[in-house]
């Protein structure tokens, strides 16, 4: 969870606080929600988020297929389940065709 491994890091540097904390969210299909997520948080006063700010939100994006996926109309969890249904499929014609 991204609010107990940073209030680690915040912890853990309290003699030193840090200026700022980059954290890399592999996969996360809406980066927006996080920064909602925390803004939730702050209200719900949760200590880290008292102690930190979302000030930035940076998406790296998969250049072979930021044309196909920018056309395509569906919000991002739903091409990602639709990918894992495909995956499911393809692991389990292997299996068959193995079998």
């Amino acid at each position: 969870d991204l609010f107990t491994a940073v209030q680690n890091i915040v912890m853990r540097s309290a003699d030193q606080p840090f200026e700022h904390i980059v954290v890399e969210l592999s996969g996360v299909g809406e980066p927006e929600a996080v920064k909602k997520n925390w803004a939730i948080g702050l209200e719900c006063t949760l200590p880290v988020a008292l102690r930190t700010e979302v000030k930035q939100v940076v998406t790296v994006v998969d250049a072979s297929t930021f044309g196909q996926d920018w056309m395509d109309t569906r919000r991002a969890h739903h091409r990602n389940e639709e990918v894992k249904g495909e995956q499911h499929d393809e692991k389990n014609k292997a299996r068959l065709e193995n079998a």
